[in-house]
């Protein structure tokens, strides 16, 4: 752990002057190695709303924008593919999901579920399917081929192209709108919602959790991810982290617990088991048991407190991270972990008089 504060006195103002400035530019660059930033400035990511971020066991990175599709190979080659130029739908993606190392599903903001194979497209939309809606904020995949399809009308399951509606207003529950989607084994899936809660939907019957009949944090749910143990971690925007684990809820937000975050976007977990968060107001949160961690633009080289996405490199175990407007981000977890994330709030040099002498203090 680096320490923040120390004393040092020197004899003369040039040596006092030179480590001052040894002191900064180390200190920055020790912690400028945790964070490479992409942005439509230093790379040819397209746009810098990156909307989600997802890894192939390769290696090969795609990265969903508001302004089109595009798969990096982590080092300088990128692809890129737009509606006009390509046969994808619509250029604003909201949403990816791999089914493999081959397939890739994408969530589209008005041009509906594409699915691309690497050479050839399918799209399903409004006009041409059974899809409610052509905004499609959540995919996910089963081992026999089910695909979960979350719109902002409804939740669908499709079956070698058969699609299954529910609509969940229909069955009495408070919301269509779709979020994230935790398959659970071919025929249930937990489905979180836009301000209707968590919806256990076993075969066809719906039974949701909410605020009014459960201990669950908030009524939106934006993320969902099933721990090494089997328990449920939940990522709420206005509820911060929530566990549910032996039919209980558990909250953790800034007001009872060292969560620094309401707002969380995203969740992932690394091989050690801890819980990596992505926080659209308080940068990246990490817990691990009793362990928390907080680190954003003022004691870390992150770009903003804003990230919108968030995913662990199946190689590296690095962090890729999309954000809201500051491009796509890639960072190394081994090195955040051992610096203090406590700010440095100054470094003074100034003389000793009664000494004749300097004192060079960092605080």
């Amino acid at each position: 752990m680096l320490k923040r504060a120390f004393k040092l006195y020197i004899k003369d103002i040039n040596t006092a002057l030179l480590g001052a400035v040894l002191l900064f530019i180390g200190n920055w660059s020790y912690g400028q190695l945790a964070v490479t930033v992409f942005n439509e400035g230093n790379s040819s990511l397209v746009s810098n709303t990156v909307n989600d971020v997802e890894i192939e066991a390769n290696g090969q990175i795609w990265v969903a924008t508001v302004n089109g599709l595009q798969n990096f190979d982590g080092i300088s080659t990128w692809n890129l593919y737009q509606a006009g130029t390509s046969d994808l739908s619509d250029s604003w993606v909201q949403e990816i999901h791999l089914q493999g190392d081959s397939i890739v599903w994408l969530g589209t903001f008005q041009g509906g579920l594409n699915r691309f194979d690497g050479t050839n497209w399918q799209n399903w939309t409004t006009s041409n399917s059974s899809l409610p809606s052509d905004h499609v904020r959540a995919v996910a995949t089963t081992p026999g081929g089910v695909v979960w399809i979350g719109t902002t009308s409804g939740l669908v399951k499709m079956v070698n192209g058969n699609m299954t509606v529910f609509d969940f207003l229909a069955q009495g529950l408070e919301s269509n709108n779709v979020a994230s989607i935790l398959p659970v084994g071919e025929d249930s899936a937990w489905i979180g919602t836009i301000n209707g809660g968590l919806i256990l939907l076993a075969d066809t019957t719906p039974n949701a959790q909410t605020i009014a009949n459960s201990g669950i944090p908030d009524n939106t749910v934006l993320d969902i991810l099933e721990g090494q143990t089997g328990q449920l971690w939940t990522a709420h925007p206005a509820g911060g982290l929530g566990l549910y684990l032996n039919l209980a809820w558990f909250g953790y937000n800034p007001f009872n617990s060292p969560n620094p975050a309401t707002t969380l976007e995203a969740l992932a977990m690394d091989q050690n088991g801890a819980l990596w968060m992505a926080s659209l107001s308080q940068g990246l949160v990490y817990n691990q048991q009793a362990n928390w961690r907080n680190w954003k633009s003022i004691n870390s080289d992150l770009p903003g407190d804003d990230l919108s996405a968030l995913t662990i490199h199946p190689q590296s175990g690095k962090i890729w991270a999309g954000t809201p407007g500051e491009g796509l981000l890639e960072i190394d977890p081994n090195i955040l972990l051992h610096v203090d994330p406590s700010p440095a709030t100054s470094i003074m040099v100034f003389p000793n008089l009664s000494k004749g002498r300097f004192q060079l203090q960092w605080e």
